[in-house]
């Protein structure tokens, strides 16, 4: 729905999409917001690459995966992801993420897959046994 390329400083803000195949991607992207949207129905809710971006206040549901974050230095602060096959994946990312829900994972589906890169996670209910390392990041 939203393709931002090396765009400094953007922001997307209250965004509703359904049914795409991405719903918000960043690439090369500095200092940008993507703040109160709602995502469902894509093969990726968001999809992100760049420095000091903000990932906030987003319902990402029925997605493939709800977030990717790779290449991604920045924060998470108040992400829902229901019912994804992949909640969040961390690859090669430096990332604070608070207040990061994933709930209703599919049975076969995984709530955080980790690839490499520092990752904190804040007031997150997500305990480790919800967080599998991805065999292609070893």
């Amino acid at each position: 729905a939203v393709h931002l390329y090396g765009c400094p400083l953007a922001e997307v803000k209250d965004l509703t999409v359904r049914g795409r195949d991405m719903g918000v991607m960043g690439q090369v992207q500095s200092e940008s917001v993507v703040s109160g949207c709602v995502i469902e129905k894509c093969s990726a809710g968001v999809y992100w690459y760049g420095t000091n971006g903000m990932l906030k206040t987003l319902t990402i549901s029925d997605c493939d995966t709800g977030v990717v974050t790779t290449s991604m230095s920045g924060s998470l602060e108040d992400v829902t992801c229901r019912r994804c096959k992949v909640g969040y994946n961390h690859a090669v990312a430096t990332v604070q993420a608070s207040n990061l829900v994933v709930e209703e994972v599919p049975k076969d589906g995984v709530a955080v897959l980790y690839g490499s890169g520092p990752l904190t996670l804040l007031n997150c209910p997500i305990t480790p046994a919800e967080v599998k390392f991805d065999p292609k990041a070893i």
